[in-house]
């Protein structure tokens, strides 16, 4: 599944995103397109991976993407931003600038790059979610509206690559000890162990990640009652 791909992985530049290029070249990736918002941000010296400008809040510069990367068998959703709050006492603009990064984004980059994935199929795309996708959090209310988008936009997705020769995959990882998670007095999955999981679990055709004991717990009440994560989540401020 990893070996020789070539994947284009957003949000590359740090984070769960670095570990992701990292571990897809560990695994034997081909080549890995490191989507970053300022190329001269690459962390990265390995001749196998190609920075390139991608800011997935603008859609309109999807355009060429197809001719920067022809060769592209391999999508990994990973930008997102957490600007916190609740519905309520959102700023303005928020609602906005979380669904234009976290769902429009994607889903519009899916569309962009998904003649060129079939071309060159069998391929993938995953899409890295959230728990947040199975609940509201009053103090994460939009970043959870977010990722409940995407996670019933890449339930429809998964019936309509497999048309194309194109396996989904969805992740759904609790809080990762990222710059996103910086304060947060939790238990945090290091990064490392989750890019692990993700790709172990892609290589052996899991549908569902949930990589991390957090995210296998809400797995357990998801498959249980959906309700008891609605009254766990209820709790985070």
């Amino acid at each position: 599944m990893i070996e020789g791909q070539t994947v284009l992985v957003t949000g590359a530049n740090r984070g769960l995103g670095q570990v992701l290029v990292e571990g897809l070249l560990a695994r034997g990736a081909n080549r890995v397109y490191a989507g970053m918002r300022r190329v001269e941000a690459s962390p990265f010296a390995d001749e196998r991976v190609q920075p390139v400008e991608l800011d997935v809040s603008q859609p309109d510069r999807f355009g060429d993407l197809p001719l920067l990367m022809p060769d592209l068998t391999g999508l990994i959703n990973n930008a997102a931003i957490n600007l916190r709050g609740g519905i309520l006492d959102a700023r303005p603009g928020d609602f906005e600038q979380e669904m234009a990064v976290n769902y429009f984004g994607p889903v519009e980059l899916i569309r962009s790059l998904c003649p060129v994935l079939a071309r060159n199929a069998p391929g993938f795309v995953t899409n890295i979610l959230s728990i947040c996708a199975f609940g509201g959090m009053p103090g994460l209310a939009n970043y959870c509206a977010s990722k409940a988008a995407l996670f019933m936009a890449h339930q429809s997705l998964v019936t309509e690559l497999a048309d194309h020769g194109i396996a989904a995959f969805g992740v759904y990882p609790g809080p990762i000890d990222t710059d996103m998670n910086k304060g947060v007095e939790i238990e945090l999955a290091t990064p490392q162990s989750v890019v692990e999981a993700i790709l172990a679990g892609m290589e052996t055709g899991q549908r569902y990640i949930f990589p991390d004991p957090a995210a296998k717990a809400i797995e357990a009440k998801w498959l249980d009652d959906p309700r008891l994560i609605e009254a766990e989540f209820a709790n985070y401020r």
